[in-house]
């Protein structure tokens, strides 16, 4: 691991500061992805700034929505979470240990970064951009994605969840406070922007607000990995309704394991739209979230892994009363 100066400031003006004077200056909470990164020479740093002191702690729970402070740990055990977003409750249960929940942090969690075995090798910036843009031999790796190119996917479990309730990012820097829609938020890396997020250096993620709705609180997370125990996701779907007896009103879906970023299933949400929630409009809506994929031989799998992780997830939420 390459030396580095460590500053722990306690107000959230100071740590911007810090991070927006100094080109390779990074935040830290928990560490728990950013520690692995730097060991492994993926991330360098001539700065950490720990903003564990910040005072970015909190969860609001109003009837417009959530305010989840970016460095709140106790969201998934949250009686009023798991009640009126169960899908978010879900994900944060299944994306980690007890353990690895008590340290890591909703901000750390939306960055954390891509998944392939080749990305997280990378130890040279150059490498880790080639991976990241698909230059690469190994292009057809099995667990790569199915709607976008390159090898890397996205692998947050609450990143995804957020995605299909239409969360928004919310963000402070030098030049104020910004808020993105989770959505918008994640950009596909290319060569010439490597960088992940829209995020600008010295941004720091100080809350996620999550807005009610209907469908939010007739909502489910699956995720299908390779091993009962936290692993990372192979592919996901975060699924929400909003049911007048059977009949579809609204619904979202989200993806996650497919793309190089959240992926929305919009064209399985409009099969859904005003819909009777029988067999067949589910499949249709299944067939509808994978059309437009191009798997390469190795992950071809995806695509029926997908339809029918679809498929549960509905009929799981079709079933609850």
């Amino acid at each position: 691991m390459q030396p580095f100066r460590y500053t722990r400031p306690i107000q959230v003006q100071d740590a911007l500061e810090i991070v927006a004077g100094e080109e390779d200056a990074a935040f830290i909470a928990g560490g728990t992805a950013l520690v692995n990164q730097l060991r492994s020479g993926e991330r360098r740093t001539t700065h950490l700034v720990d903003i564990t002191d910040l005072p970015l702690v909190g969860l609001e729970v109003t009837r417009q929505g959530v305010r989840l402070s970016a460095l709140e740990r106790g969201t998934a055990g949250d009686e009023r979470v798991r009640a009126g977003y169960p899908v978010v409750a879900e994900a944060l249960l299944a994306g980690a240990s007890p353990q690895i929940r008590n340290m890591a942090t909703p901000g750390g969690n939306l960055l954390q970064g891509l998944r392939t075995p080749f990305y997280r090798e990378a130890v040279l910036e150059g490498q880790r951009e080639q991976v990241s843009t698909g230059e690469t031999s190994d292009s057809g790796y099995r667990y790569g994605p199915i709607f976008s190119t390159g090898t890397g996917v996205y692998g947050s479990d609450l990143g995804v969840s957020l995605a299909a309730l239409d969360a928004v990012v919310v963000a402070e820097g030098a030049g104020g406070e910004r808020r993105l829609p989770v959505t918008e938020f994640y950009r596909e890396p290319s060569p010439d922007k490597p960088r992940e997020t829209f995020l600008e250096h010295g941004e720091l993620i100080t809350a996620i607000e999550i807005p009610a709705s209907p469908a939010a609180a007739r909502s489910t997370y699956l995720k299908v990995r390779e091993r009962a125990s936290y692993a990372y996701l192979v592919v996901s779907v975060a699924a929400a309704l909003e049911l007048e007896g059977d009949t579809v009103r609204s619904s979202r879906l989200a993806l996650g394991g497919v793309a190089a970023v959240p992926w929305r299933a919009e064209a399985a949400e409009r099969t859904l739209a005003g819909q009777r929630l029988s067999r067949d409009v589910i499949e249709a809506a299944a067939q509808a979230a994978v059309s437009g994929a191009r798997p390469s031989p190795q992950n071809a799998y995806k695509v029926e892994l997908v339809r029918r992780a679809v498929i549960r997830a509905l009929e799981t939420l079709g079933g609850r009363a």
